[in-house]
């Protein structure tokens, strides 16, 4: 396959053809041939001044996926380009963790089943109570199975503005407690990488992570090109921490300034399995 040769090429074709689609307009939800997408907010009206999370939620049909930021050798990241009244200010998309999903030789990042991607949206404090307004979102995605489909959807969710405190959305409540355990924290302990011809270490001092109960570990970087996606993590812990070392990718890392990424932890408690995921901003290991 040639995608495992032109992953930027495949990119680029998938975004222009996303151009071209039957676009569904000014309805939530929509249907599209391999994806339910619909906008909600975990609250029921705007409170002037107030800042509150609205959700773009992707329910999948069996046996496709959609991708993560970094969507790995192949695929194109979801996207939303927000239409919001003036005054108005949208925050960057939060994603939750994602998994890696094997396409024969290569190896996306990404969902399936369902997934959740949160903005936090910030309402001016000159609203006029009393009025009703639309928060629009044109959302493109890219959904693969044997194949990959771009697709798109303009989805519009009308909220009225109040002067009260706003009441919340019962099911988009139960959604934002659902993920919260999906977001990546940030670490707090300290991280360094450093690069080969051939290969990438990441070193994390965290002594407290048990070495008994750790059951997997996976890095997932933010940009492209920094690992092989498809290699294994080679991962070792000791009392000092963490460290994992897998084969680089074309990037070549000696002259970045940083790595930024997300690490997933998980353990093993009492034979159920836990899952902790962190952003991390690791910097170059000093040379000896």
């Amino acid at each position: 396959m040639r995608w495992t040769l032109i992953p930027q090429l495949l990119k680029w074709v998938l975004a222009t053809a996303a151009l071209g689609l039957s676009t569904s307009l000014l309805a939530n939800p929509v249907s599209t041939p391999h994806v339910q997408a619909e906008l909600g907010s975990v609250v029921a009206s705007i409170e002037p001044g107030s800042s509150f999370w609205v959700v773009l939620h992707l329910r999948m049909q069996e046996g496709w996926h959609t991708y993560w930021h970094n969507p790995g050798d192949a695929g194109l990241a979801t996207a939303i380009d927000w239409v919001l009244p003036e005054g108005f200010d949208a925050g960057e998309l939060v994603w939750p963790y994602p998994q890696r999903i094997p396409v024969g030789p290569l190896m996306n990042y990404g969902y399936e089943g369902d997934v959740s991607l949160w903005t936090q949206i910030t309402a001016p404090e000159t609203l006029v109570p009393g009025q009703g307004l639309m928060l629009r979102a044109e959302t493109t995605w890219v959904v693969c199975a044997t194949i990959c489909v771009p697709e798109a959807a303009t989805l519009e969710l009308r909220l009225p503005v109040l002067a009260e405190k706003a009441q919340e959305d019962a099911r988009w409540m139960a959604m934002w407690a659902q993920v919260q355990p999906t977001l990546p924290q940030p670490a707090s302990w300290q991280s360094v990488f450093s690069g080969t011809q051939d290969t990438f270490t990441l070193w994390l001092a965290a002594p407290h992570v048990a070495v008994t109960r750790l059951a997997e570990v996976t890095f997932f970087p933010l940009a492209y090109g920094i690992i092989d996606h498809a290699a294994p993590q080679q991962i070792s812990v000791s009392d000092q921490g963490l460290r994992l070392t897998v084969r680089r990718g074309p990037l070549d890392s000696a002259g970045l300034a940083h790595v930024d990424g997300v690490l997933v932890l998980k353990e093993l408690r009492r034979g159920e399995p836990h899952v902790k995921a962190f952003t991390i901003r690791a910097v170059p290991a000093q040379a000896p």
